[in-house]
């Protein structure tokens, strides 16, 4: 066999490029399908393996260990956030607490935006969503929600009890009878929508109606607990209604409200197995139910003294669930028969509209929310006069005593005897303006609501005196005195050791100069005035005229001048602009300023080779090889400062940006330095605003 050996030809450069350019653009072409399918699959994956932690998280929720149901939700929501099976699981974790009812919501409406049901009925969370936001009082949603329920799901009884529910709230009383009857016409044994037609019957003072539409439902459902209960209370007949009420209890009826509708229908003689059975069965809980139990009671002492007992021991909470939807409103709470809070939520969400502190049967504190959501605190002397309010953002202000007032009890004073005090309707709080017109104090905290960090006397609103701790730790080291509620001088201590070296003058609200006494000698020897160019000065001597003062063009030129002779007349003015002398007046006649570029030099005066030539500036690249001998006239660690005038210039300058000239004094010069440093650099900076928020 003859073997033949083909050699291709090698493709040229040019052949290999367009193959690769080719190449690429394909896969570019493929590239965004490629990731779509990329999206896609790990979208599905991630939420089978969500649904690995949801089961479990199920069963933990079902056993009551919302703990282990709320980390197994977690962690199915990291692989999946968008989920919305895990997202009706969160919610149900977070509903089993009141506080967070607001994210079980939230998390709703994304499960149904989301729509990504694997295993459930949307059906059910789209009407837990819209239970919630009829119960939060969010209607306009609610209604839209219930509509469509009813349009999309007839069939279910429990879209038009939501749609009845919507109704009520909102009070369309007449819309929401002919909707129950519809409803009821359609499913005639449904409990909860003959209930809520009789209630509404019977709010409208049509009792015999409502006592007739629940004696059709025992009829239908004989023994109901909820029907029996609601015969009992609507029954005019006062022998069917305690047949009513015995049944009620001897078939495991728990509500104390049975108890009650008992022992206001039987003999005096006759109440104490009612008045035992209503508290054991928590009776002492409903505000709605005490006052009854306690009027039913006062026909016997031995009663009277059995629920005052239990009432002046009592030790918990007490709700008020004024729409009857199963969520308190209005909250007490109780330690040994004495109120020490209450709270009320007309949303019924976790989030209180006003909470009261109660010491010793006496309210001390009212928490108002305002609806953009700040909450006020007033605090009171002796109630309803107020001692102080903290608004949101401003401190707590100080009121001028028995100026201003907040009544929130019905009564003057709240019961002995262990009942809740009566709580008005509406309350009225003093404005904010109010407030601070009729304060003679204002206070600021830090964070852990007891180191004070500002403290301002006001008189009509405006202060006129302020000390604060610019750090925020409780020590104060910044005074201030107002005028026409402007700030117009004031005091400050560099170290914050109670020593107030500085003294400011404002105008405008502005800072506008501070003099420093650096040295304890109580005459200011240091100044900076801000205005549109800050100006430093120095007071060697401290005769009250300026030795030096140094300030910054706006070209980028820093001058500074100096009185050789201590007497407040310049002689000599030194300019420089990127740490460089660009020139040097000296008794009005300029003095020669020549940059020798390659010993990396500035010489003042004509350049010398011989003994006696000029020292190169304490500037340039040979600036740590003159330091040494600057050291004497400023901090080699900050650059030379200027020079101390004592007898005549010599024959170097800095060209440095030194914090500023040395005092003469030598025993002075660290501390000098240490306060200097605590002054402000620049044109004022945040100094200049005025202090406290104003």
């Amino acid at each position: 066999m003859t073997t033949f050996e083909v050699k291709m030809p090698m493709p040229s450069r040019a052949v290999i490029c367009a193959v690769v350019m080719a190449l690429t653009l394909a896969m570019g072409a493929l590239a965004p399908a490629a990731l779509l399918a990329q999206d896609n699959e790990p979208s599905e994956a991630a939420r089978a393996q969500a649904d690995a932690f949801l089961a479990p998280a199920e069963a933990a929720l079902a056993a009551g260990d919302t703990a282990r149901a709320g980390s197994l939700v977690a962690s199915a929501l990291q692989l999946a956030p968008d989920y919305s099976e895990a997202l009706d699981v969160e919610s149900r974790v977070e509903l089993l607490d009141r506080a967070t009812t607001r994210d079980a919501i939230a998390h709703l409406r994304q499960a149904m935006a989301q729509a990504s049901w694997t295993r459930t009925d949307p059906l059910q969370p789209d009407q837990m969503l819209t239970g919630l936001l009829i119960r939060t009082g969010q209607l306009a949603d609610a209604r839209r929600a219930a509509d469509r329920l009813v349009a999309s799901r007839p069939e279910d009884p429990r879209n038009f009890i939501l749609l009845a529910r919507q109704m009520d709230k909102a009070g369309a009383t007449g819309e929401e009878l002919r909707s129950l009857r519809d409803s009821l016409t359609r499913f005639p044994e449904n409990v909860d929508l003959r209930l809520m037609e009789a209630r509404l019957l019977n709010r409208l003072g049509r009792s015999a109606e409502a006592a007739s539409l629940v004696r059709v439902g025992l009829r239908l459902i004989p023994d109901n607990l909820p029907l029996l209960l609601a015969s009992a209370g609507l029954d005019l007949d006062r022998t069917f209604r305690v047949g009513a009420v015995d049944t009620y209890l001897s078939k495991g009826g728990t509500d104390p409200l049975g108890a009650v509708i008992g022992m206001e229908s039987v003999p005096i003689g006759q109440r104490r197995r009612y008045l035992d059975a209503f508290l054991s069965m928590g009776g002492l809980a409903r505000q709605d139910l005490v006052g009854r139990a306690q009027s039913a009671a006062r026909g016997s002492k031995v009663l009277a003294a059995r629920f005052q007992d239990a009432i002046a021991r009592y030790t918990g909470k007490r709700d008020l669930d004024a729409d009857g939807d199963g969520y308190w409103d209005d909250e007490w709470t109780f330690a040994d028969g004495k109120v020490t809070r209450w709270v009320r939520e007309p949303a019924e969400d976790g989030v209180f509209l006003y909470a009261a502190g109660f010491q010793d049967g006496r309210p001390v504190t009212l928490d108002v929310r305002s609806p953009d959501g700040g909450v006020a605190r007033y605090r009171y002397s002796r109630y309803p006069s107020l001692e102080s309010v903290a608004l949101p953002g401003e401190g707590t202000w100080f009121v001028i005593p028995y100026t201003l007032s907040l009544p929130f009890l019905r009564d003057a004073i709240v019961p002995g005897d262990g009942t809740a005090p009566r709580i008005a309707a509406r309350l009225t709080p003093p404005s904010p303006e109010a407030v601070r017109q009729g304060s003679f104090r204002v206070e600021e905290y830090a964070a852990d609501g007891v180191t004070l960090v500002r403290r301002a006397d006001v008189v009509h609103g405006q202060r006129v005196y302020l000390e604060e701790s610019t750090a925020g730790d409780g020590v104060i080291d910044h005074r201030l005195w107002y005028r026409d509620g402007q700030p117009d001088h004031g005091t400050r201590s560099l170290a914050r050791d109670g020593v107030f070296q500085v003294s400011e003058v404002w105008r405008g609200g502005k800072l506008a100069s501070e003099a420093v006494d650096t040295n304890g000698s109580g005459k200011p020897d240091y100044h900076v005035t801000f205005d549109r160019i800050a100006v430093r000065s120095w007071d060697y001597n401290e005769d009250g005229r300026d030795d030096a003062r140094e300030l910054a063009l706006a070209d980028g030129s820093r001058v500074r001048e100096l009185s050789t002779r201590l007497n407040g007349v310049f002689d000599v003015r030194i300019v420089t602009r990127g740490g460089r002398i660009v020139s040097i007046v000296r008794g009005g006649a300029p003095v020669p300023v020549v940059p020798d570029a390659p010993r990396g030099v500035t010489w003042i005066g004509a350049p010398a080779t011989g003994p006696g030539k000029p020292e190169p500036a304490c500037s340039g690249s040979k600036a740590r090889s003159t330091r040494r001998r600057c050291s004497n006239e400023g901090s080699a660690r900050t650059g030379c400062h200027p020079p101390r005038p004592a007898g005549g210039m010599r024959q170097r300058a800095t060209a440095g940006d030194g914090v500023a000239p040395p005092s003469p004094g030598a025993g002075s010069r660290a501390s000098h330095h240490d306060l200097l440093r605590l002054l402000p650099q620049g044109a004022g900076g945040d100094r200049r605003g005025a202090p406290g928020g104003q």
